[in-house]
């Protein structure tokens, strides 16, 4: 396994993702179905990347978690307060990143 930009950048989409997920399934105001599904991407993405485990294409898994992150962004549905708006902001550029390197619109080595 070789730790490249785009191997890294994956693990952090995984890890906030999962972090994002359980810190709004913790808050008060929650849209639980969604935080769940969170998770679940978040793990799906980190056993692909780590594992080779392809359980969906990973275009698919990229294209999910970032319309779920988009939607929990918009409905404010933050877990403690608002200091996590900003993780769930950045597992949104970082997997739209992730997702133009999947489509082959720009490259990363």
């Amino acid at each position: 396994m070789t730790f490249t930009l785009l191997f890294i950048l994956v693990v952090l989409i995984g890890a906030l993702a999962i972090f994002d997920g359980v810190s709004r399934i913790r808050g008060r105001r929650v849209n639980s179905i969604l935080a769940i599904l969170e998770i679940i991407l978040g793990v799906l993405i980190l056993l692909y990347i780590l594992f080779g485990v392809v359980l969906l294409s990973p275009t698919i898994l990229s294209i999910v978690l970032e319309v779920v992150v988009i939607v929990l962004i918009v409905t404010r549905g933050t877990g403690r307060g608002r200091g996590y708006l900003g993780v769930s902001a950045v597992v949104a550029l970082l997997n739209l990143v992730w997702l133009l390197s999947l489509l082959g619109v720009i490259a990363i080595p």
